[in-house]
């Protein structure tokens, strides 16, 4: 696992276990990123160019750190399980980012406040529990979500998700085992 495009393009990343963590693949994580620099996100603006970012199932960290290397000012990554806890911190110690990533002791379904207005939500949840319809409206209810912020949500592309009232899909797409979303809310 590496990553794939800005200043630490190419660094190579830890990662648990499979059978902890299912990791997006490099593939996977260059198409939405590549989506959200192109993409015209209508009221949201840029999420990712000087954003800040919550990555809300950790894993190894990869999402976060990819959207730090191609320009966020800062990430939040939950992790609740204590090796993708270890793993994410000597990833992000790897890099020196410890002053724009900050790493918390946290589960996305209970979630603390939320420290600043946040531009990017990734969620990229363990498959086939419906973590997505569950987390979003815990993550609006403690302001992790606003109308500037874009959610992207990856599931498997077999599973569907239900978006709560006052959110809308803006995109949808396909890659091989998994399907991304791009969410926003209307409120």
């Amino acid at each position: 696992m590496r990553i794939i495009g800005g200043y630490h393009r190419g660094r190579k990343l830890n990662r648990p276990p499979e059978t902890i963590t299912r990791p997006t693949m490099d593939k996977v994580r260059e198409s939405i990123f590549n989506m959200i620099i192109h993409g015209d996100w209508e009221d949201i603006g840029d999420p990712l160019n000087e954003g800040v970012i919550l990555d809300a199932f950790g894993g190894s960290g990869a999402l976060a750190l990819e959207a730090i290397s191609r320009g966020a000012n800062k990430a939040y990554i939950f992790e609740k399980n204590n090796l993708p806890y270890q793993i994410i911190k000597e990833n992000v110690a790897s890099l020196k980012e410890q002053n724009k990533v900050t790493l918390m002791k946290a589960n996305a379904t209970i979630p603390p406040e939320v420290p600043e207005p946040i531009t990017l939500v990734l969620l990229d949840p363990p498959f086939g529990k419906d973590l997505v319809s569950i987390c979003i409206p815990i993550l609006l209810a403690k302001g992790w979500i606003s109308k500037q912020t874009l959610i992207v949500a990856e599931i498997e592309s077999s599973e569907s998700i239900t978006i709560p009232e006052g959110f809308e899909i803006l995109k949808e797409r396909v890659y091989g085992t998994a399907k991304v979303f791009f969410i926003r809310y209307k409120g």
